[in-house]
């Protein structure tokens, strides 16, 4: 670098874009608000974008004389908080991500003021937005129709959308146009908007005359329930992590309804005494709701709900109270890891083994690690908690790294429900009919009915078959860009793939050798529901899955009238099996068990274990006791038995016996590369340059497996090959992965390669 020459400078991560941070000089009127954190106008070409300042550098020297100059710094402190901006820089490095993208993931929603007040309609704002919005048609005609209406509408429309919490002025004004200020003016002088704070609780919403959304319920008080004497001394650890030679991580395991939401509760209620601000973590959008009821009724509007179903104006303004500290608590799902808490003093990340927290698109991050990498930034303690720990965390907590707490039994001394198995292979050779449904599982369910009680049954597997067979030649109906057989749906009698959306409608002959004899196989979620209606049909049954959930605030409604009596079996995949505190439930009924043994990975066995254990914890909450059928075809697997006997501490110490001796993680790091192509042999040619350099690179010290074709070897028309890379140490793993991209960039292959750090699946 020229000293001489060297000026004013920020290192900007463009929002959303893939390339490395740039350097842009700072013009002296914008130096006091280009800071780290804070939200910056670039130039991109002929373009305009918002990037994220990184770090203050020198001015550096290039062939064309210098790097441009920022154009706008909005912010006149920081948008993003400091922890935040050091997350960024470290998840970019570990995981091989792009910072713009994730600088994307920390940027205030709607680009909106963190300053300055929020516009929110009036009740006669209210009326008149419902006058002017177009009614019917679809997004292009709606937006066709706010255009030819003006800035009026534009305004009006932007706040009908964000219901009474309002938007940032700013971010209102843009969107309504050229006018949009003049526009503005005449609104408030109309009263037909007003300027003003975030309402304080959702009993101030409803006093203005405005529906309250399913997310936000009336807040009733709480009862606050007493700890029993092993809540009590977990709570008092998770109150000293960090003093001392404690731990910061606590580990804290606890079987299902030992009450370890009353924990975090208590926790919370310490760090808001401090006036720190709290983290806290679900693995689904689906678990939020009643979490969020109990969360407010403890600490009213304290509280702020991030996840990806918000309306941007919603979220927006979610954000930005965070962020000034007038909410403390953050709950969500994995991308509330970057939500702008202030003072951040305690996270909590519930169901820590849940695959969700993994991010399986660019940024590939997992929130639960890049929780505790935050919590380091700002001394903040850590609660994992889970009836399931990853092997990763009980690891952890074996070596002394995490402190590892134990609520062995649930509240008030109720036991543990029942587990039975029905032996597939019995079942058949006694009947000689594979049925969904075993004759002692009918039997259960019949007698649970006949109590006004309730059932769960679990199939991990939605849709009304797995395929279409022929039985004249073996042909299965594939889906025509991957290599997966399409399912049957009993909706419009369609196929769908459930890796790329393809369907077609239900062949009535084989499309590869025209016979007619083409059948169904397996079953899902939708056929068990069609088994039960007809054994029982006068039981009130419903289905939870991916599909049936799908509408707004559909899984809500499931659940809702499940908790109130409603309904009384409810069938459904993996979502029936996290998180719920049904008491009515005294039987939960597993299909097809051994399915997930028979995944072509490593975790199988942890996650059907985890699965397993998690949906066996729904019965018998209650005062009634429960139990639990699992249907199988080899139940005297390991797996089973640890199921069975509720035995955690068989499970992990017979699986980690395997995974060290394979020298599989948590004894190894792990990364995958996976190349994607339209051709076959392109793709493969990436992954061979890969596996070369990471080999090269690796220098003995790493083990490359591979290249080899990806369990599913076509997604969405893409050919797929993927190279797997491990290593003792973590240090030396990365060193080999930023040579391997180097030297594919080089070869102009980097672009068809992605980068997985710590995979939590192989498919």
């Amino acid at each position: 670098m020229n000293q001489a020459a060297a000026g004013s400078g920020v290192l900007v991560a463009i929002a959303g874009r893939d390339g490395p941070p740039s350097v842009y000089a700072v013009p002296s009127s914008l130096q006091s608000r280009a800071l780290p954190g804070g939200r910056v106008v670039v130039p991109r070409g002929s373009a305009r974008e918002i990037g994220l300042v990184l770090a203050a550098v020198e001015e550096e020297q290039t062939p064309f004389g210098g790097p441009r100059p920022v154009l706008e710094a909005p912010d006149e402190r920081p948008a993003v908080p400091a922890d935040l901006v050091r997350l960024v820089e470290w998840a970019a490095d570990y995981y091989f991500a792009p910072p713009g993208v994730l600088a994307a993931a920390v940027l205030p929603p709607m680009g909106g003021s963190v300053e300055g007040p929020l516009l929110r309609l009036t009740r006669r704002g209210a009326a008149d937005a419902r006058s002017l919005l177009p009614m019917g048609g679809g997004a292009h005609t709606r937006r066709a129709g706010l255009k030819s209406l003006g800035a009026r509408a534009a305004l009006l429309s932007l706040l009908h959308e964000a219901g009474a919490e309002g938007v940032p002025e700013g971010s209102a004004v843009r969107r309504a146009g050229p006018g949009g200020r003049a526009m503005l003016s005449r609104l408030l002088r109309e009263r037909l908007v007003e300027r003003g704070r975030t309402a304080r609780k959702p009993a101030d919403w409803a006093a203005r005359g405005r529906p309250l959304r399913a997310e936000e319920p009336a807040i009733v008080p709480a009862e606050r329930h007493m700890l029993n004497a092993r809540q009590d001394a977990a709570l008092a650890a998770i109150l000293a992590l960090g003093t001392g030679d404690t731990p910061t991580v606590a580990l804290l395991h606890g079987v299902t309804g030992s009450g370890k939401t009353e924990v975090y509760l208590r926790a919370i209620e310490s760090a808001l005494s401090r006036r720190e601000g709290c983290l806290y973590l679900v693995p689904e959008i689906g678990l939020t709701p009643l979490l969020a009821r109990a969360l407010r009724a403890r600490f009213g509007d304290a509280v702020e709900v991030l996840h990806s179903r918000l309306t941007p104006a919603r979220r927006a303004a979610a954000w930005r109270r965070l962020r000034l500290g007038e909410a403390r608590i953050a709950l969500g799902a994995r991308s509330a890891v970057f939500a702008p808490v202030d003072r951040l003093g305690l996270v909590i990340v519930d169901e820590e083994h849940d695959a969700s927290y993994k991010q399986q698109e660019s940024p590939r991050y997992h929130a639960r690690d890049l929780a505790i990498v935050r919590a380091g930034f700002t001394g903040a303690a850590v609660v994992l908690g889970s009836a399931t720990p990853s092997l990763e965390s009980w690891r952890h907590a074996q070596s002394g790294r995490y402190l590892r707490l134990v609520l062995p039994e649930r509240i008030g001394g109720r036991p543990m429900p029942e587990v039975e198995f029905v032996n597939l292979r019995e079942e058949f050779r006694a009947t000689g009919v594979a049925d969904p449904l075993s004759r002692p599982l009918l039997g259960a369910l019949g007698e649970t009915l006949d109590r006004k009680e309730q059932a769960v049954i679990l199939i991990n597997r939605r849709g009304l078959a797995r395929g279409l067979l022929c039985r004249a030649c073996g042909e299965i109906v594939r889906c025509p860009r991957c290599s997966v057989a399409q399912v049957l749906h009993r909706e419009g009698a369609i196929l769908r793939c459930h890796h790329c959306g393809a369907t077609r409608p239900q062949p009535r002959l084989c499309l590869a050798c025209g016979s007619e004899w083409i059948q169904p196989i397996g079953e899902g979620t939708e056929r068990i529901e069609d088994e039960l209606r007809r054994a029982f049909p006068s039981a009130r049954i419903a289905r939870m899955d991916s599909d049936a959930a799908a509408a707004p605030r559909a899984q809500e409604r499931i659940l809702a009238s499940f908790e109130k009596g409603e309904t009384d079996v409810l069938v459904g995949t993996q979502m029936v099996a996290k998180g719920h505190d049904f008491p009515r439930v005294t039987l939960v009924g597993v299909l097809s068990a051994d399915a997930l043994l028979g995944m072509p990975d490593f975790r199988a066995a942890e996650r059907t274990w985890q699965l397993l254990a998690q949906v066996t914890g729904r019965a018998g909450r209650g005062d009634h006791g429960g139990r639990v059928l699992i249907q199988a075809l080899q139940p005297d697997h390991e797996v089973f038995q640890a199921v069975a006997a509720h035995d955690a501490v068989r499970f992990y110490g017979h699986e980690m016996a395997i995974r060290k001796a394979l020298r599989h993680p948590p004894f190894t790091s792990l990364a995958l590369v996976l190349a994607r192509a339209a051709g076959a042999e392109r793709a493969r040619a990436a992954a061979e340059a890969a596996a070369g350099s990471l080999q090269r690179a690796g220098a003995g010290q790493v083990e490359v497996l591979g290249p080899a074709p990806a369990p599913i070897e076509r997604i969405r028309g893409q050919w797929r090959f993927q190279v797997i890379a491990r290593a003792g140490s973590r240090r030396r793993l990365g060193a080999a992965l930023r040579a391997m991209q180097e030297e594919t960039a080089a070869a102009g292959l980097l672009r068809l390669l992605a980068v997985d750090v710590d995979p939590v699946t192989l498919l």
